[in-house]
């Protein structure tokens, strides 16, 4: 049960800290920082920051896991399940409808997260940047 609760502390520590600070990133950045010009392409910056927030947000959720279960595995077992199911996200982001439409000037958080085109490399980058983050965070890297 502890190595149970371990995965899902685990895990929920990194879903609320890319969902905080993404979210205060959006709003320090803007909708055109944000955006590239006009349409709901991420900018570089925001790129640059995704990829920040995500790995630290792994390493910290490894970290929980291995202390709350004191055990490598269970921090293997958080990274299988973030590497699967970051893979189905990543996958499915293949199939989405792509909005094409024009981006008015506001936008909000909700309608940003659902419009936004992420180039296909970051969500790949993001599977293995989060699995590789929690085995080092969890301390579980070549164990």
């Amino acid at each position: 049960m502890k190595g149970f609760l371990a995965v899902v502390a685990g895990y929920l520590t990194m879903a609320i800290i890319v969902f905080a600070l993404l979210t205060v990133a959006y709003l320090a950045l803007g909708v055109d920082g944000a955006f590239m010009p006009g349409t709901y392409e991420v900018s570089m910056p925001w790129i640059i920051i995704m990829l920040i927030v995500g790995i630290g947000a792994a390493w910290l959720g490894g970290w929980v896991c291995r202390k709350i279960s004191d055990n490598t595995n269970t921090v293997k077992i958080l990274a299988g399940v973030f590497f699967f199911l970051a893979g189905l996200s990543a996958i499915w982001s293949f199939t989405m409808v792509i909005h094409t439409d024009l981006r008015p000037a506001d936008v909000s958080a909700m309608d940003a997260m659902a419009k936004a085109i992420t180039p296909k490399w970051v969500t790949m980058t993001n599977v293995v940047i989060g699995t590789v983050g929690v085995l080092i965070g969890g301390k579980a890297l070549g164990k």
